[in-house]
């Protein structure tokens, strides 16, 4: 049962991405109930913007779909109680990025955090976390220099790296790192990315 509760996703994510223009990305933060038969959504910035998400299994059938278009502001709440046993991947698709979180709900009804992604759309980016080892994939063709910064609650940071390639592959272990939650930042001239892991 301690690795299970040690698995159970505390699902809290703020992820933002901005590609040096005027306007403010739309960011999201997804946090599991304390039960976690649940979790809180939250988008900000979706003026102007179109927001889907979607619960399937893993044979594609679905189970949650909504459209959120041009608020400010909104706060959903996605109940897991009514799925089966099973492997499930909770998708979100912005204008210029894909987030996908993989879970499988027990016999307990209590989802369980398998791994976190995020693709962008226009450019070939990825960011992916399974098993506490962080992938960053990015074609950098301008050869610019990127710094990847990760910090802990109390704002200590934990890990900093520059890299510059006109093609980045880099893999983090954070295995070292103890349980909660940290903030990471990658960010060059042209590209700004930060979300919150949970470990």
């Amino acid at each position: 049962m301690k690795k299970v509760l040690a698995l159970v996703i505390a699902l809290v994510s703020f992820a933002s991405v901005s590609m040096a223009s005027d306007r403010s990305p739309v960011s999201y933060s997804f946090k599991a109930s304390t039960d976690h038969k649940a979790a809180f959504l939250r988008l900000s910035n979706v003026s102007g913007e179109k927001v889907d998400y979607y619960i399937s299994d893993e044979a594609g059938n679905l189970y949650l779909h909504k459209t959120i278009v041009d608020v400010k502001s909104a706060n959903e709440v996605l109940n897991f109680s009514h799925l089966p046993a099973g492997e499930y991947v909770f998708t979100m698709e912005f204008a210029d990025r894909r987030v996908i979180k993989m879970f499988n709900i027990n016999d307990d009804r209590v989802a369980v955090m398998k791994g976190h992604k995020m693709v962008m759309k226009d450019k070939p980016f990825i960011f992916r976390l399974i098993d506490k080892k962080l992938d960053v994939l990015f074609d950098n063709s301008n050869d610019e220099e990127m710094a990847l910064e990760l910090t802990d609650e109390n704002g200590n940071l934990v890990y900093a790296d520059t890299f510059e390639a006109s093609e980045i592959k880099k893999r983090f272990d954070l295995s070292r790192l103890n349980g909660g939650v940290y903030y990471l930042k990658l960010s060059g001239n042209k590209v700004k990315y930060e979300d919150t892991l949970d470990l």
